[in-house]
C-alpha cells in the first residue's frame, strides 16, 4: 500500500469519534500516504489532524449536510 486510510466511523454501531485517527497515526509509516476519514466537519480538527501527521482527508457528510457545500469547504480550507 501508498495510502493507508483511518475511517472515525465505526461501521457496526456507525459512531464517529475522530479520535480514532489520533490513535493510530503513529502505527502508519512516514513513508506512507496518510488520509483521515469521516466526521471531519471543522477546520480544527483538520489542523490539528495535520498536525500530527496526516496529509489528506477525506469529508463527505460535513460539506453535503451543508446548505452551501461549498461556504463550508471554504472554511475548512481557510479561505
Amino acid at each position: 500500500a501508498r495510502i493507508i486510510g483511518v475511517n472515525n466511523r465505526d461501521l457496526r454501531t456507525l459512531a464517529v469519534d475522530v479520535q480514532t485517527s489520533e490513535n493510530l497515526i503513529d502505527l502508519i509509516p512516514k513513508s506512507l500516504i496518510s488520509v483521515a476519514e469521516s466526521g471531519l466537519s471543522r477546520r480544527s480538527d483538520v489542523e490539528r489532524l495535520h498536525g500530527l501527521g496526516f496529509q489528506a482527508f477525506l469529508i463527505g457528510e460535513g460539506l453535503i449536510a451543508r446548505s452551501e457545500p461549498g461556504v463550508a469547504l471554504s472554511s475548512l480550507l481557510g479561505n
